[in-house]
């Protein structure tokens, strides 16, 4: 048997073949659940009114920001972690999962108590502090879901995305069912959604007991907790930046400028950032051939992370240029006029996604260059920067103000920041090279074309 490195040729193939399957799965679930939030979107948008559908997506961004605090940055470390037990000769699986478990239980505890003294005090609710309650409430028994990282461990996620999207279709069919031939209102949905987030946790205990065995085999460990602490407290971090980076705009524009400012916004974004998933794509499967060309040579390289970027920044280029094109009529035939201000904003906010389909490839590089650091200040200069231009925007503009800030925000978390420090500077020149090279073919075809 010919073996490579040695592993038998077979094993590789076969690890190569799960690999592939793992992530079709993968993809899947992505494409479904997009396709679904679109549609249901629509449909919530149009018969809850513009006043609900802006306090039902204000409510969501709000339990959004508990999510890092949940997780406690604990995902990619326990996967990590995982990994390695099986590959030992003591294999301490059901610690690993007892204690993250048992951390992030806590963690949901401490965000939902959290979000509960900062609601008494600042009202951050807009006096909906039951489904605020009962939505983090719910949130606590995503604990369970450390069952999905032993699955991701195991390469082996198919019975995760089959859960996820069975959850998540039973949850939005039954919107739609209740809003269509019920005429139910938005505290039917709050109600639903309550019932969606606790199912994506308190399922994957079935789950679990028909893959390995019962929970109650898992142990807490002090010292292995202390562990994972100190792994993933910068990606507690992170993941706060991150959250506010992404989501703090509904959340202000709710607060400054009423719900309906906020279901304006929400549907121009959800189209906007509804094409997202394809940059992660697409740089998962140029991230092994990024690392081979770094092993090779640094042109090769350089070379390679340029023309990816290229690629993905036309690929952005092509999309906004579309959209904005068919922005008014798209949103006045899935919508209606009670959203018309949505084109608008759909206009400035599709332009972000030049800088987050890049962003895909910077957040490659900081990986291979392991200086992942460098993420969480980007997020936090992304996120300060938000903050602080929806404050001045917000009051002046509503919903196109607060458009206009994430664009900024996007380019100088993704773009320009990496001009303020030399290690990253490299990345910012082949970004730029990148951008002006894809305007140049980009107008000479269109040269071409009147010709």
């Amino acid at each position: 048997m010919l073996k490579i490195k040695g592993k038998s040729l077979g094993s590789i193939l076969k690890s190569r073949n799960e690999a592939f399957y793992n992530s079709l799965w993968l993809l899947s679930e992505r494409v479904i659940t997009i396709l679904f939030t679109f549609t249901v979107g629509i449909f919530l948008a149009r018969y809850l009114g513009p006043n609900d559908f802006g306090v039902y997506n204000y409510l969501i961004s709000i339990i959004t920001l508990l999510s890092p605090l949940t997780a406690l940055g604990l995902n990619a470390v326990v996967v990590r972690d995982l990994v390695d037990a099986q590959r030992e000769d003591h294999d301490d699986t059901n610690v690993i999962l007892g204690t993250s478990c048992v951390l992030r239980f806590f963690g949901g505890l401490f965000a939902c108590a959290s979000l509960l003294f900062v609601d008494i005090y600042f009202n951050i609710s807009q006096n909906n502090t039951l489904w605020l309650v009962l939505l983090a409430s719910a949130n606590i028994f995503s604990c369970f879901q450390v069952v999905d990282f032993w699955l991701q461990s195991k390469v082996n996620s198919k019975y995760s995305a089959i859960l996820r999207l069975s959850i998540f279709i039973t949850s939005s069919l039954v919107k739609l069912i209740s809003i269509i031939f019920f005429s139910c209102g938005l505290k039917t949905i709050l109600i639903i959604q309550t019932f969606e987030v606790l199912a994506s946790g308190v399922l994957y205990v079935p789950l679990y007991k028909y893959l390995k065995g019962k929970i109650f085999n898992w142990s807490y460990n002090k010292n292995k907790a202390k562990t994972l602490m100190s792994k993933s407290w910068w990606l507690i971090l992170s993941g706060v930046a991150e959250v506010l980076y992404l989501k703090i705009d509904q959340i202000m524009l709710g607060m400054i400028n009423g719900y309906s400012t906020v279901a304006t916004y929400a549907v121009a974004a959800r189209l906007s950032e509804a094409w997202y998933f394809f940059p992660t794509i697409i740089t998962a499967s140029f991230f092994p051939l990024l690392i081979l060309a770094k092993k090779e040579s640094e042109e090769k390289y350089k070379h390679t992370l340029l023309d990816l970027s290229r690629k993905l920044f036309f690929c952005a280029l092509i999309i906004s240029i579309f959209i904005t094109i068919i922005a008014h009529t798209a949103i006045n035939i899935l919508y209606g006029e009670a959203y018309a201000e949505s084109a608008t904003i759909l206009i400035i906010h599709i332009w972000a996604s030049l800088f987050v389909f890049m962003r895909a490839v910077l957040s490659k590089w900081l990986v291979i260059e392991n200086m992942l650091p460098f993420s969480l200040v980007t997020h936090i200069s992304g996120a300060i920067v938000n903050i602080i231009l929806n404050l001045i925007l917000i009051p002046k503009m509503g919903g196109i103000g607060s458009a206009i800030a994430t664009v900024i925000s996007y380019s100088i978390s993704s773009y320009f920041s990496l001009f303020i420090f030399k290690r990253t500077r490299v990345m910012g020149w082949i970004m730029t090279k990148a951008i002006f090279t894809c305007f140049l073919i980009f107008r000479g075809k269109n040269e071409t074309i009147h010709k």
